[in-house]
This record gives structure tokens, C-alpha cells and sequence, in this order.
């Protein structure tokens, strides 16, 4: 945020910068770098990120992973794509969920769809690293549905 006039730049559409609780989150005191430890592809993992302006405007933000903690992680897990969507529900309210296809799915039935409901209303699901259910029943071909409150 720009303390002159109260403007909000987003630095990342695709990334979530913390876990579930609080932000891993440090800057430079120009606040041109910061270092943080999420991911929703990795488990905690040291990243760098750099802002870039021009004429005082964000105009982008660049990333990259420092630490590798595990590299057999990456030849031997397969995580299905998450994806951010909405959807309308029985009472008209727009509601915000992490949808997750399984990676394996074949032929043209449906696969099951599990619908994980937060019941809040302190806590929401993100779109982070999830080394508990949902990378699992992905991939073993179900179809797991988030939602959740204050969140995704």
C-alpha cells in the first residue's frame, strides 16, 4: 500500500505468501526485495522476490526459488493443478473455492467430487502447499472441492 495516497498494488495474482495462520513474509527496509516461504507446488521453500517500478507505479513482480529442501520431491510427486473459482450458490451468494482435478481421471463419467466445507469462522483454506489430504485424493482420481470462510 502507498501511504501517500492509499493505493493497493497486488504482487502476486498466483501466489499466496504464508500459510494458513500467519505471513513468511520479510522485506529490505526499501521494500524492494522480500524473501518468503510459500508455495503451493513445494513444500516451505526460501524464495526471493524483486518489485519493479516505473514513474513511482508497480509494475511487476519476479520470483525466485533459493532453497531446494527436497529434490526427490520433484521426480517422484505428481500434484494435480489447482485452480480459483466461484460459483453461485442455492441462496444466491457468490462463493470462492480451490477446485482441484484429478490427475488420472478416465473415461466419461464424472469422477466422486469430495467438498471440503470450512465451518470457520477464524481459519480459511489457501491456495498453499497442502501436504495433508487433497494432493492425495487428487491423485488417486477423486475430485476434491474447497471452500471456506474469510478465505478460499
Amino acid at each position: 500500500m502507498n501511504e501517500a495516497d492509499g493505493t493497493i498494488s497486488t504482487l502476486m495474482q498466483d501466489r499466496n505468501i504464508g500459510d494458513r495462520f500467519w505471513p513468511h513474509l520479510s522485506t529490505t527496509p526499501d521494500l524492494q526485495r522480500f524473501v518468503f516461504t510459500s508455495s503451493d507446488r513445494h513444500p516451505p521453500e526460501v524464495w526471493l522476490g524483486e518489485l519493479t517500478h516505473e514513474g513511482g507505479t508497480l509494475t511487476n513482480s519476479n520470483r525466485k526459488r533459493l532453497t531446494e529442501l527436497n529434490p526427490i520431491l520433484k521426480d517422484t510427486l505428481e500434484l494435480a493443478h489447482t485452480e480459483r473459482i466461484r460459483y453461485e450458490s442455492a441462496d444466491s451468494w457468490q462463493i470462492d473455492a480451490l477446485f482441484t482435478q484429478p490427475l488420472k481421471h478416465k473415461g466419461d463419467t464424472l469422477p466422486p467430487l469430495i467438498v471440503n466445507v470450512h465451518g470457520g469462522p477464524s481459519s480459511a483454506w489457501s491456495d498453499d502447499w497442502d501436504n495433508y489430504r487433497f494432493p492425495g485424493y487428487s491423485q488417486r482420481g477423486r475430485l476434491p472441492g474447497w471452500t471456506g470462510h474469510g478465505g478460499w
